[in-house]
């Protein structure tokens, strides 16, 4: 092979290596999306249809944000059978977060799994989020 052929045949597969790298790099890369989830209104009088959609479904990383498009203020505090787990919707003192008209609250699940969640304020809304 002469010398030009052989740079070009050089130049060629570090070219072909790169769009690998990169492919492999980008089927890697997580996507991180928004997961809105409504708080209805006249919810404090709904049970599993105060939530929309419920359940929700996310994707680890992914960010959900609870609106609250009711007229009355809200918690989403996980767990079930109004007994709160911690895992969501609590301020670092255990309270829940309060969730005013018109506001969010937003999540970042960091694993997969099914969890329950409940408004402390009216125990009867309930929902799920479902995270892959």
């Amino acid at each position: 092979m002469n010398r030009k052929a052989t740079m070009l045949a050089a130049g060629v597969a570090a070219i072909l290596a790169t769009a690998v790298l990169a492919l492999a790099a980008g089927q890697q890369a997580a996507y991180a999306a928004n997961v809105n989830i409504d708080i209805v209104s006249g919810a404090s009088t709904k049970t599993n249809d105060a939530f929309s959609p419920n359940p929700g479904q996310a994707h680890v990383g992914d960010t959900v944000v609870w609106t609250n498009k009711d007229g009355a203020i809200h918690t989403v505090e996980s767990g079930a059978n109004g007994t709160p787990d911690g895992k969501f919707g609590v301020k670092p003192d255990k309270s829940p977060e309060l969730i005013p008209p018109g506001k969010t609250l937003e999540f970042k699940p960091t694993e997969a799994g099914d969890f329950k969640y409940f408004c402390s304020l009216h125990p009867a809304m309930v929902g799920e989020l479902k995270v892959s």
